[in-house]
């Protein structure tokens, strides 16, 4: 059993040493990132999934900074060392926050990069706040209108999304029964969305650790039921129809949940669009392929930022 199961912790907790943070003031929130590279390059903003922080990107900070990015990976409100206010965990506040950050760090733009629900921050932000993002990578999540069409049509495919919803949305005392038990859920969790070839690592356990001390942080909770539930939201009207015309990067495995997602993805993007499939790697590449995954973000961003 996790030694973090029953206790919470420290926001301190998640500030790794060898690391540089930063506590960006924005919005009236204060949040906090991991920063690498030169701020004159182009930016490229990390964006945790749910049951997440910045530490999921540690392996994939400094290739990406090695390759010309200025790469920013940010704690959302909520979680780590961020602000915790118990309200504004909707799409709006959230794009609002990471655009809020591109702008404290001194950037017109950025590539957005999104992993799981999250992936539809980057995804409504093209609506948004167009101004503040130059591209976007997704990985294994897609526009939560979108989403919500896959999950009618072929729920089959997305089991682990749909039991971690449900879950969200049961009666309170029952949502916390499950979380004080939340080191094996979290297994069994990220389990389901990797390979068993990096579970079988001294890496799985490492990041497992990793990410149930996140999950330990006071006062987390709230944040990881919300931010799960932005996998199918319900954005502003406005924001639901909008094509997306900035450059599309879908990257995800060859089995038909990742191949439905990309269609969905591909019939939403007008501009550019990619699709990558990383060798070992299912839907956590940063976790399971770190490397590999900082060349093809920091290959797409770049070519996509002389292209703009």
């Amino acid at each position: 059993m996790s030694p973090y199961s029953h206790r919470t912790l420290s926001p301190k907790v998640v500030l790794l040493d060898g690391f540089h943070h930063q506590v960006l003031h924005t919005r009236g929130l204060r949040l906090h990132a991991v920063t690498a590279g030169d701020p004159g390059d182009p930016a490229v903003v990390l964006l945790h999934d749910c049951f997440g922080s910045w530490m999921d990107f540690r392996r994939v900070i400094e290739p990406l900074a090695a390759r010309g990015l200025h790469v920013v990976a940010l704690d959302l409100r909520g979680y780590g060392y961020s602000d915790k206010p118990p309200t504004g965990h909707d799409l709006r506040h959230l794009n609002g926050d990471v655009s809020g950050v591109i702008r404290t760090l001194g950037h017109d733009d950025a590539h957005v990069v999104g992993v799981g629900s999250t992936a539809a921050i980057a995804w409504t932000m093209a609506a948004s706040h167009p101004e503040h993002i130059n591209g976007l990578t997704c990985i294994d999540g897609i526009h939560p209108v979108d989403m919500r069409r896959a999950l009618l049509t072929r729920p089959w495919l997305y089991s682990n999304l749909v039991v971690n919803n449900a879950l969200t949305r049961l009666p309170r005392p029952l949502r916390q029964m499950v979380w004080r038990r939340r080191d094996r859920f979290l297994a069994h969790d990220l389990r389901a969305v990797t390979s068993l070839g990096y579970q079988q690592s001294e890496q799985f356990s490492e990041d497992l650790g990793l990410r149930q001390q996140a999950m330990s942080v006071e006062s987390t909770y709230p944040a990881v039921m919300r931010t799960q539930r932005l996998a199918t939201a319900v954005p502003p009207t406005k924001w639901m129809g909008t094509k997306v015309t900035i450059p599309v990067q879908f990257i995800g495995d060859d089995t038909r949940h990742s191949t439905t997602l990309a269609h969905f993805a591909n019939a939403r993007a007008q501009g550019r669009f990619q699709r990558i499939t990383l060798p070992n790697a299912r839907w956590r590449p940063h976790l399971e392929s770190p490397d590999e995954l900082a060349r093809v973000i920091a290959d797409f961003a770049l070519i996509t930022q002389v292209e703009g």
